[in-house]
């Protein structure tokens, strides 16, 4: 499931009671540029009604600003999409702490079929490859920087769906999240040797739980409800399959897709995104190590064309900024330090750390009448399962602006 983006926004009716909708500000910061944005963009019928939004700060012991219309509210659970990779990320992280462990020791440390053969370049993969998306493995999908252009490779990226497949189709039998991965890995060959190139996947992250299940001795969902779940107060289902066509439809199973099953609501994301802000989810400098951007490998794939370099989980977004392989990370980006990871569905989040704030936005999304059929203004040609990433952009910049002016 690629990290394919699309995102809405809404209206704020305690001015202009335009749609039924619900919006709380708790400080002195004035936030009527965001209520005259969201007053335009809300009505019924627009690709910006039915969504949920908070933004809070370093200091604020609960969000500054909350909003919801139509359909949503900010305890309506739904499907995150690639905004379950942040989250996947900082579980893992936290794990592997409790482990003992490091993020570069050696998958074969811990799964006894894991090759340790040295003509294999997967006997070199540790966890960091995996958190990165740097293992090399063709799993559920990649386009790296070979792959667009040697045909042998493009024959092994297109064998990378037998991986899929293989994962979701055991997720729904009565074997093991191992027994799964296992079944991954069987089909999931090399294509470059760990570290080399930066591969765009959502599978990665269940390696590096099938590691963390013999560490710990416990299976992944009892570990997720320990060192995740539990910790921040969520009753969040994490699946291995979901609807394209109903995003909030969830099929639960005990094999769950860690970089895309997650459902959540508003109201849990933000506790999450303030504990991001705060990095004070992960101890002993984790969230640094997440957050690290490492130009010694190809930090090429269509996505960060689109959204910039990626660490363990999310992007240090460059919105657009176009791909130099001489300089992967621009000092302009860099300095700006923004934090996030959208998906599908329709599910934003970001950090700004300059600035210490950070938004939670999650829409009601499914592409039909009720939002313009995600502002085409009529039912598109053929199946869209992330569909209107324009809009996606077009609310994070314009949102932007007003959330950057606010926090000057």
């Amino acid at each position: 499931m690629a990290a394919r983006i699309l995102v809405a926004l809404a209206a704020f009716t305690a001015v202009v009671p335009i749609v039924a909708a619900s919006a709380e500000a708790t400080t002195e910061l004035d936030f009527t540029p965001i209520k005259a944005f969201l007053s335009t963009k809300g009505r019924p019928n627009t690709w910006a009604h039915n969504i949920s939004f908070t933004v809070g700060t370093l200091d604020s012991p609960k969000p500054l600003f909350t909003y919801s219309n139509g359909n949503m509210s900010l305890d309506t659970k739904r499907v995150l999409g690639s905004g379950s990779k942040w989250a996947a990320s900082t579980a893992m992280l936290a794990l592997v702490h409790a482990a003992n462990a490091s993020v570069d020791d050696k998958m074969s440390e811990y799964l006894d079929w894991w090759t340790t053969d040295a003509k294999d370049p997967r006997s070199n993969a540790t966890l960091r490859h995996f958190l990165t998306m740097t293992s090399g493995m063709v799993t559920d999908g990649t386009d790296g920087a070979v792959a667009l252009n040697n045909s042998d490779a493009k024959r092994r990226v297109a064998h990378s769906e037998l991986g899929y497949g293989a994962f979701l189709g055991c997720a729904l039998t009565t074997l093991s999240h191992q027994d799964c991965v296992r079944a991954l890995y069987d089909v999931s060959p090399a294509l470059y040797a760990p570290g080399d190139y930066f591969m765009y996947g959502t599978l990665t992250f269940n390696f590096v739980a099938a590691a963390m299940e013999v560490a710990h001795g416990e299976p992944i969902e009892a570990l997720l409800e320990t060192y995740f779940l539990g910790p921040l107060n969520m009753t969040c289902p994490w699946s291995s399959r979901v609807s394209d066509d109903e995003p909030a439809a969830i099929a639960t199973t005990r094999v769950p897709l860690l970089g895309g099953g997650l459902a959540a609501t508003a109201a849990e994301m933000d506790g999450f995104m303030a504990r991001m802000l705060r990095k004070d989810f992960l101890p002993g400098g984790l969230h640094d190590v997440q957050e690290a951007i490492s130009t010694s490998y190809a930090q090429y794939s269509t996505q960060n064309q689109v959204f910039g370099p990626y660490g363990m989980g999310i992007w240090h977004e460059c919105l657009m900024g176009g791909f130099n392989p001489a300089d992967p990370f621009p000092a302009s980006c860099a300095k700006a330090t923004r934090i996030t990871h959208p998906g599908c569905y329709g599910y934003w989040n970001y950090v700004s750390r300059p600035k210490k704030y950070y938004f939670n936005f999650l829409p009601s999304y499914t592409c039909d009448a009720s939002n313009a059929y995600c502002g085409y203004g009529e039912k598109p040609p053929g199946g869209e399962s992330c569909p209107a990433i324009t809009w996606s952009e077009t609310f994070r910049l314009e949102v932007g602006v007003f959330l950057e002016d606010l926090f000057a």
